[in-house]
């Protein structure tokens, strides 16, 4: 060992390390001694807020992550896994490889004094897949430089990515979290935690949760808890919720949110704070293409009614709102009672050692810096990063419709004779001896061990990733495009002389890849569907950006037999209609919603007394209360009256996130009775059933002046959803009617609804309208 390193070794450090050799004693004196040495040593060089005096694994044992294998409980624990790494406390788990780790089965990690270093793996880095990471109950732990991303393959066990509860003494630093059912970074009920440059993005909106639509950021909070230059990305909701309920340490928490960018929020922002005194400061909130118009304004909207709450907000920026952003209080929206304001700070433990910059400054090097950024940043958090800049981007459903995962290349680990986490190479240069086990555990004069030092000579927290800039071109976002045509793929690339190659993606399917010229592509006999097209540029070095990806509609010709399809109202995408083998596919965009309709319709003319009966086989899961089903209506103006009786993803609080509703308009320019955005329209007495399926049957019937629907498990057995009583001409407009749910954001969505065992009765005219 190195000699100048071992005389730093004082007497308080080795007792802390359990090292007591040399002639120093264990008494107890010097052990408070080496407590109150090593509690004012930050985690690692950078380490800032509440949790920035864990030591984690110092001193202990060092364990290697050697195969991305995992196993299932009850099976045998399989050495060199991850899941088998944090299987004890008193380590530090360093990474011989890098790739993504499918799980098996959610990863509770509930340990103490233990460091995850993700910064050790040699090539691309560590992702963790499948199910998501809960440290709940842990203490003192250290997570650096590592990706948790559930994605949709397990979504029936709702994961979050990454988080716990009850969780004391913790630094969570350059983590990327994304890809969640449920959450993706939830942190709350804990006690001295920091969480820091880290990238919390893309929560899955529809893809499997209970309750239908979700998508959510998190909920942060606890007692000396900091949250501190994070991006927050492309979440509905929760972006984050702020909360300290059942803290049994600290009842009333105190939560620093501070330099944080927040983008492209859904219907809410940051919202919430009960049990807690929180403090906002100089975040920087940016609205995106998914952002609803009466948010785009909102910072904060403070309070849980019932509940106490403290706030104290100041310095934040809303991008492009000069009077949010100078008058902070114009930001603050829907304050909830028990909600008291302070001009001042609250008291936060490390709030002194935060480095607290003008919002501005902090988002340009939140953007440069966070996330799990070496050993490389890769191609999904870069096209984050790039869609904050230029904002671009909207919420997702499944990790494909953003490309997948990106592909984590390993390198050859360094040499490590001893296996004690530091390389031979490394060792030598400090004077270490490469065959000695025991010589990374030694604490410096500096308070970290030497296994430590190495740790923080691999990056720095002004490392900053150098990703190629790319830009998708064509095809154009919602552009239309026949089956079976070559649709021309093309990109706008910065310094194109660092670019190696471009690959071409259509959802997470690779379709072409260029390496040179104007790096275009021809995706030829592009089949029928609607997808997701993407573009990732890899440079010279190795280094990787995906482009925002843009959702295309390939429709065969319509082929609409004896039913017209017609776009009613404003619907932002061309609808189509296609009359299938057992069928039809309807697929439109807008919503059915107020005064004036927007959705696409294929219809026959009748007269008089009608039903139509079908079985909606499938609709996309767009949001919720995207209508697909069948309709009558008096005329094709968008305000005319009207009945439908449709299927839906909507908001459950148990059971299956399908449901029927039944709307209607009684009068031509009257507001529809329809679903629209309410998270509940039954309560507000929209006739509905709940609780249904995808398929299912509908009819809709006109006897008179009454239009009836009706829903059916079996089309058999028939369940009256809903009737009224509206006054028609003889002659109306009947047949299938699809929208897909517009909001108030700049997002266009479009649904696809496949019916089957199609039955027409009534007087039906001759000639196709228009004929």
């Amino acid at each position: 060992m190195n000699r100048k390193i071992w005389l730093g070794i004082t007497a308080a450090s080795l007792v802390a390390a359990g090292l007591t050799g040399g002639g120093f004693s264990g008494g107890s004196g010097q052990a408070e001694a080496a407590a109150a040495a090593t509690a004012k040593v930050p985690a690692f060089p950078g380490a800032e807020g509440g949790g920035m005096y864990a030591s984690g694994g110092r001193g202990g044992e060092v364990y290697e992550v050697t195969t991305l294998e995992d196993y299932e409980a009850g099976e045998t624990p399989i050495p060199g896994s991850l899941r088998d790494a944090v299987s004890q406390g008193n380590r530090t788990v360093v990474f011989r490889l890098s790739g993504t780790i499918h799980l098996k089965q959610p990863l509770k990690i509930n340990q103490k004094n233990l460091t995850i270093a993700g910064q050790t793996a040699p090539g691309d880095g560590i992702a963790v897949a499948g199910y998501g990471t809960d440290i709940s109950g842990s203490e003192n732990l250290i997570v650096r430089y590592l990706r948790f991303r559930p994605g949709s393959e397990h979504k029936d066990a709702e994961p979050d990515a990454f988080g716990g509860r009850d969780v004391k003494n913790a630094i969570i630093d350059h983590i990327s979290a994304s890809w969640s059912v449920d959450e993706t970074l939830s942190m709350y009920r804990n006690a001295e935690t920091t969480v820091q440059w880290s990238i919390i993005s893309e929560s899955l909106l529809i893809s499997g949760h209970v309750k239908g639509r979700h998508g959510y950021g998190g909920i942060w909070g606890g007692g000396n808890a900091t949250f501190s230059n994070n991006l927050i990305a492309s979440h509905v909701s929760r972006a984050p919720a702020l909360g300290n309920g059942g803290n049994k340490v600290y009842p009333v928490g105190s939560t620093d949110l501070v330099n944080n960018v927040i983008y492209n929020w859904g219907f809410n922002s940051t919202y919430g704070g009960n049990d807690q005194k929180t403090n906002v400061i100089g975040n920087y909130y940016k609205p995106g293409p998914s952002t609803y118009e009466n948010v785009k304004e909102r910072l904060v909207s403070p309070g849980q009614d019932g509940k106490l709450s403290w706030f104290h907000i100041a310095g934040n920026t809303m991008h492009g709102n000069t009077a949010v952003t100078a008058d902070n209080t114009l930001g603050i929206q829907e304050v909830k009672s028990g909600t008291e304001f302070s001009d001042a700070p609250y008291e936060v433990a490390g709030h002194d050692t935060l480095n607290i910059r003008p919002a501005g400054q902090a988002y340009q090097e939140v953007l440069a810096k966070a996330g799990a950024t070496y050993p490389r940043r890769d191609a999904a958090d870069a096209r984050i990063v790039r869609d904050v800049k230029q904002g671009t981007g909207r919420l997702i459903n499944n990790e494909w419709e953003a490309g997948g995962f990106p592909q984590l290349k390993s390198l050859p680990a360094p040499a490590d004779t001893d296996h004690d986490g530091m390389p031979d190479a490394w060792e030598a240069k400090q004077g270490l001896n490469a065959a000695d086990t025991q010589d990374g555990r030694f604490i410096t004069a500096s308070g970290y061990s030497n296994l430590e030092l190495y740790l923080n000579s691999l990056v720095d927290m002004n490392h900053a990733p150098s990703n190629p800039e790319v830009e998708l071109r064509s095809p154009e976002l919602n552009s239309v495009h026949k089956a079976g045509s070559p649709i021309r793929l093309n990109v706008k690339l910065q310094d194109k002389h660092r670019i190696a190659k471009v690959e071409y993606y259509r959802n997470d399917v690779l379709i072409g890849v260029s390496s040179g010229g104007s790096f275009d592509y021809t995706w030829r006999d592009a089949p029928e569907g609607t997808w997701f097209v993407s573009a990732k540029a890899v440079d010279k070095e190795g280094n990787e950006t995906q482009t925002t990806s843009m959702p295309i509609h390939v429709n065969v010709m319509k082929q609409t037999g004896a039913w017209t399809s017609k776009d009613i109202g404003s619907v932002g995408i061309e609808g189509n209609a296609a009359v299938t083998a057992d069928g039809i596919t309807v697929k439109g965009a807008g919503r059915i919603f107020g005064t004036a309709d927007a959705f696409q319709f294929a219809y026959r003319e009748v007269t008089g007394d009608a039903s139509l009966t079908a079985r909606i086989d499938s609709l996309t899961m767009v949001d919720n209360n995207a209508l697909s089903g069948l309709m009558i209506r008096q005329s094709l103006e968008p305000d005319s009256p009207t009945a439908l009786i449709s299927a839906s993803v909507v908001k459950a609080d148990e059971g299956s996130p399908y449901g029927v509703f039944f709307s209607s308009r009684l009068k031509q320019g009257e507001t529809i009775a329809a679903p629209g955005e309410t998270d509940f329209p039954e309560d507000a007495g929209l006739p509905a059933l709940k609780g249904t399926t995808i398929p299912y049957w509908l009819k809709i019937e006109r006897k008179g002046e009454v239009l009836t629907g009706y829903a059916s498990a079996d089309g058999v057995q028939w369940t009256e959803v809903g009737s009224a009583d509206i006054p028609m001409s003889e002659k109306l407009y009947i047949g299938f009617a699809v929208d897909a749910a517009k909001n108030s954001s700049d997002i266009v969505n479009y649904n696809t609804a496949r019916f089957s065992g199609i039955t027409l009765e009534g007087n039906t005219e001759t000639k196709r309208s228009g004929e």
